[in-house]
């Protein structure tokens, strides 16, 4: 997304990302004869493709257009914080102190990462951090949207569906936004890694993760996005990597581990 983005621009590179996945998983479910699964459930599956693919993928996307990936990625670690909020304040989902005291510390951590970044006046990396932290947001918002309305669905269908109508929701904007230069070849073979890879295979592996290990072991792949992104920033793009950087990703770590229940002190009820 990083290299992509600009030369796509932050909605086409999305849609081009969401339909190279589509094109994949269609076929599959096809397969399968499970898309009856996803017509019956396309209400929540819509929703799901605007709050969890659509809306944040272009969100990171224009904040990657002025943002390091390794800080970005940083930001996306605070999903399950998000989750753990809106959870409480949607369903009602008791939260043990210790999960508490975890949220405030990730929060916590989040601020420290941003501090320096946001603004009064939101000049460009102000409004990038913003789009970022809206995007983490959004990611906390479709994992309750999922466990209350998604439940029993199979994961293949809820994919699926999402990448077709994230493509079909994105594809006017990204034709009116189209970059009047096209974008080179190194950039299209960025962006068909971005579809094939992160994507479609990423989400199958994924949700054969969750299958095998249930959800809450699966979620500690959120400790190494940070971890990946930011060497990989720092051998393949020369990202710097700073003392804010460290310190806010490790207290996020610290306060997701706590609230999502992975990190578990010896006494404390989860």
């Amino acid at each position: 997304m990083r290299v992509a983005a600009p030369e796509f621009g932050a909605i086409p590179l999305i849609a081009v990302r969401l339909a190279l996945a589509a094109m994949i998983l269609v076929p599959i479910i096809l397969a399968r004869r499970s898309m009856g699964e996803v017509v019956q459930h396309w209400r929540p599956i819509t929703m799901m493709a605007f709050l969890h693919y659509a809306l944040p993928f272009s969100l990171f996307a224009y904040a990657l257009l002025t943002l390091t990936g390794s800080f970005t990625a940083i930001i996306n670690a605070s999903s399950p914080l998000f989750v753990g909020v809106i959870a409480w304040l949607w369903t009602g989902e008791r939260l043990p102190a210790i999960r508490v005291i975890g949220l405030l510390i990730g929060f916590v951590g989040v601020i420290l990462l941003v501090w320096d970044k946001v603004h009064l006046d939101l000049d460009a990396v102000g409004i990038a951090t913003a789009a970022a932290v809206s995007a983490s947001f959004c990611y906390g918002l479709a994992a309750v949207l999922a466990k209350k309305h998604l439940a029993g669905v199979s994961a293949l269908a809820v994919a699926t569906g999402s990448m077709v109508a994230g493509t079909a929701m994105l594809l006017p904007f990204a034709v009116w936004l189209w970059p009047d230069t096209a974008p080179s070849t190194h950039a299209w073979v960025m962006a068909a890694v971005l579809g094939v890879a992160c994507t479609s295979l990423a989400f199958v592996l994924y949700f054969r993760l969750i299958a095998s290990v249930g959800p809450t072991k699966a979620i500690t792949v959120t400790f190494l996005i940070p971890v990946f992104a930011v060497v990989f920033g720092a051998i393949l793009l020369d990202e710097p990597i700073s003392v804010s950087m460290i310190v806010g990703g490790l207290v996020i770590l610290l306060g997701t581990g706590l609230s999502t229940g992975l990190l578990k002190p010896r006494g404390a009820a989860m």
